[in-house]
């Protein structure tokens, strides 16, 4: 045992000194290589020969007098000489203790430059972690179970809406803040933590802001200091706000939810009309009777209503279509769509509203971008559906708006998902978004007045 201490003495890297009232006794390696005095130099001397003078005279009788007076480390704080001249700033820590009816003390000499630099570097390091925590806007937050005294970070009010320090934190306050439906099991959790009877500690629950409305979070924490009897007394935890991505969560839910229940009660609605217009079809190929268009609008309607249906449960916020009309003669208008019965049903519509106006039908829309390149597309508006093969309609519009082409676009389609609403209103040359089909009342609002047969 004697020969570990010995070893770990001489091979500690912090400077180490024993000595008894006048002299030094012996030293470590790391105190040597501070001085840089010889084992000779080092055996004459004391800390009267190592401290400048503006110290004090005796500084080693000091040293040795209070740290026997008081039985226990004494610290003081000079220069030191070293071997090349160089004077250092030292921080030295003192014990004392008794051997064979004498006592020594045993000190270690801090180099103030060393301290310096490892406080810079703590400093650093939690200018890192603070960045880090402001730039992902996360909250920091720390509590003692025993003291119950709690920190939270500027992040943290923030997040709720408070300014920094607004509020004493506390357990009770932060019980306060959860909201009634979720107090009980994140309470009940985060206890469970405490007593080790869960492995880590990750829950989501809502926090009540200043405004009084609530905020969905997600908060992680770890056991970081425990008691002699090894309960956990202190633990610190992150608090994200995950508020837009937990009630979109919730949305899809519910409309997944809606979904359910309406395709269980409401698949024979949709199995009806397709039978009929089935039925309707295989007669009209055996035979023509003007009553079976009646039908089959019937059918048409039905179909439409249900969509519409379907269409309220995924889009639970309105979306406002705006359609802009022109000002300028619309002469020809180029269809951008790959479905081929379009082409012959809105050619005609647009041929009855005005039988002067040209219609050119594309099914490939990367065509239509060549011509325009080319400058041989000639056109006053351009229909465009999104959901096509080869290139969609969005990428249309990438390579469109490019060329700086004033060529108004309008979209059609069958769509009717929200997003594709918000998206089209991204695009400056998109002048409307219209869901199909396309009726004589949408071009009255689009075409110039007068286009219109009389």
């Amino acid at each position: 045992m004697v020969r570990l201490l010995e070893a770990a003495f001489h091979e500690s890297v912090v400077p180490i000194v024993c000595s008894n009232e006048h002299q030094f006794i012996f030293w470590n390696n790391a105190f040597s290589e501070l001085t840089g005095y010889t084992e000779k130099q080092l055996a004459a001397s004391s800390f009267n020969e190592l401290f400048v003078r503006d110290t004090g005279d005796n500084v080693h009788q000091a040293i040795y007098q209070k740290t026997i007076d008081k039985g226990f480390f004494e610290v003081i704080e000079g220069k030191i000489m070293v071997q090349n001249k160089e004077i250092i700033d030292t921080i030295v820590h003192t014990t004392a203790f008794p051997h064979e009816r004498e006592t020594f003390l045993l000190s270690y000499v801090r180099d103030r430059r060393l301290i310096t630099l490892q406080e810079q570097l703590a400093y650093e390091n939690t200018q890192r972690l603070k960045m880090a925590i402001q730039a992902t806007k996360q909250g920091l937050w720390d509590w003692n179970s025993q003291t119950d005294a709690t920190y939270y970070s500027d992040e943290y009010f923030l997040m709720l809406g408070y300014q920094p320090n607004e509020f004493t934190p506390s357990y009770d306050k932060w019980v306060s803040l959860l909201h009634p439906d979720d107090r009980g099991i994140a309470i009940a959790s985060q206890n469970l933590y405490l007593e080790d009877k869960k492995d880590s500690y990750r829950i989501e629950f809502r926090l009540k802001k200043k405004d009084g409305s609530y905020l969905w979070t997600h908060t992680e924490a770890r056991i970081v200091e425990r008691n002699e009897a090894g309960k956990a007394v202190r633990i610190i935890g992150i608090v994200v706000n995950i508020d837009e991505k937990k009630k979109l969560e919730l949305q899809l839910k519910r409309q997944n939810q809606k979904l359910i229940d309406y395709s269980f009660f409401n698949s024979h609605r949709l199995r009806s009309p397709i039978a009929t217009l089935s039925g309707m079809l295989q007669l009209l190929k055996e035979e023509y009777d003007p009553s079976y268009l009646n039908h089959l609008q019937v059918c048409v309607n039905q179909l439409d209503s249900i969509t519409k249906e379907i269409n309220e449960i995924l889009n639970e916020q309105e979306e406002e279509q705006a359609i802009e009309g022109l000002k300028n003669p619309v002469k020809k208008i180029s269809l951008i769509d790959d479905d081929r019965i379009f082409h012959i049903v809105y050619k005609k519509t647009l041929e009855r509203y005005d039988n002067t106006l040209v219609t050119d039908a594309y099914e490939k829309a990367r065509v239509v971008l060549e011509k325009i390149r080319q400058h041989t597309l000639e056109t006053d508006m351009i229909l465009l559906d999104i959901n096509m093969k080869g290139m969609s309609g969005w990428e249309f519009l990438e390579e469109f708006q490019k060329l700086k082409s004033k060529v108004p676009v309008y979209i059609l389609t069958s769509s009717t998902d929200i997003h594709d609403i918000q998206k089209a209103k991204e695009y400056s040359v998109v002048k409307g978004f219209i869901m199909k089909p396309l009726t004589q009342q949408i071009l009255a609002d689009i075409l110039p007045n007068g286009s219109q047969q009389a």
